[in-house]
């Protein structure tokens, strides 16, 4: 039995519109509609208070690893100022940690400013020297290295599969260039768009899992889907029907490969499914109607944990969400959980926050002492 698709044999056989079948293996869609928790999944127990995570990809990833590490108190950490949208920025990403180098300095880029900035590292940042720039990118892949190796779990949300890459090398790059950059590289053939197709993104998936494997056979690996919709496309087609085509696509991908390795320590987590499907999405975006609100991250979160984390690690903020959630068993129970997130997500706002222009400006190890700061105050 693969642990994340349970397969629970019934009482009574399956019954449809006065048809009845000798199967007893089946859910209906009436059984969940309007209920926000729990999903059909096995609580594994596979997490303790002792567990080390590894989070990357998306910005969602950022939401994994600040409620392990806040909220329950278990060691995580993500790869910082690296957001890998796609799976091919994921995979070179993981082969540059753990195979060895998939670029060098001279494919660093020149602004119009004749600043330095990195392809594969957060795309906002720039250097005024390339030894500026290399000592900052060479810290933040000490630090990722160390943890990934370290890692019990390595969490990878994926958001999409529109990318953008050098036309040689087929190299991706993080994101789109920035103005400063692709206003240069673009006219002269230097950049090009590329949409991941499902056979390109199955073997990416594929070869992510077994490269992490391959340098940490016990790590295990879990897949979401980011819930959070992409901010524009420039597939030239409506940006909800790029989306839904997106995040379509990741989804049978993953789906196809969990099935086929997931008793071999691969997982999926169904965060794109309880932001999409639980029924109350007026409250899970926020007002762009792009990313996930608090109270979305919250219940995906906690999901997450009923499912992977042993009930003794969950902590007594875990027992209140159950508690608020159970009160209703269906969307309104959702609403008792806003006066109690409110101020203790606003606190964790600010700290992310403060962390994030601390990187920005290249303060790492003052990010990093007040993360350490936030963790000891929980």
């Amino acid at each position: 039995m693969v642990p994340h698709a349970p397969q629970e044999s019934r009482d009574l056989p399956l019954q449809h519109k006065g048809n009845t079948w000798d199967w007893r293996i089946y859910h209906k869609w009436s059984e969940r509609a309007g209920q926000v928790h729990p999903f059909r999944h096995a609580e594994l127990g596979i997490v303790d208070r002792d567990s080390r995570f590894f989070c990357m990809g998306s910005c969602f990833a950022d939401h994994v690893a600040e409620y392990l590490q806040e909220v329950l108190g278990i060691t995580a950490s993500s790869f910082h100022e690296s957001r890998f949208y796609d799976t091919a920025s994921v995979l070179q990403a993981v082969r540059h940690l753990l195979d060895g180098p998939q670029y060098d300095w001279s494919e660093m880029w020149r602004t119009d400013t004749g600043r330095f900035a990195h392809p594969f590292r957060n795309h906002h940042f720039r250097a005024d020297t390339l030894a500026e720039l290399q000592a900052w990118s060479e810290l933040i892949e000490r630090d990722a290295r160390a943890a990934i190796r370290a890692a019990d779990f390595v969490v990878i949300t994926l958001g999409g599969t529109e990318t953008w890459r050098d036309p040689l090398t087929k190299k991706t790059f993080l994101t789109m260039p920035m103005p400063d950059v692709f206003n240069t590289l673009h006219p002269g053939g230097h950049v090009e768009f590329h949409n991941l197709d499902f056979a390109e993104n199955y073997s990416n998936l594929e070869q992510i899992f077994l490269t992490i494997r391959e340098h940490a056979p016990t790590t295990q690996v879990i897949y979401t889907v980011s819930p959070i919709r992409m901010t524009f496309t420039v597939s030239g087609k409506d940006v909800a029907v790029a989306t839904n085509q997106s995040k379509s696509v990741l989804r049978a991908a993953v789906g196809e490969l969990v099935d086929r390795y997931g008793s071999d320590g691969l997982h999926y987590f169904h965060s794109y499914e309880v932001i999409q499907y639980a029924g109350s999405g007026a409250h899970f975006f926020d007002r762009d109607d792009i990313h996930v609100s608090s109270l979305g991250v919250r219940t995906v979160m906690h999901e997450f944990a009923r499912c992977y984390v042993q009930e003794a690690a969950r902590g007594p903020e875990y027992a209140l969400e159950e508690a608020a959630l159970e009160g209703a068993g269906s969307v309104a129970g959702v609403d008792e959980l806003t006066p109690y997130l409110t101020k203790a997500e606003a606190v964790r706002r600010a700290r992310r926050w403060a962390v994030r222009l601390l990187r920005t400006f290249g303060l790492e190890r003052l990010a990093r002492t007040l993360l350490r700061r936030s963790v000891a105050s929980n």
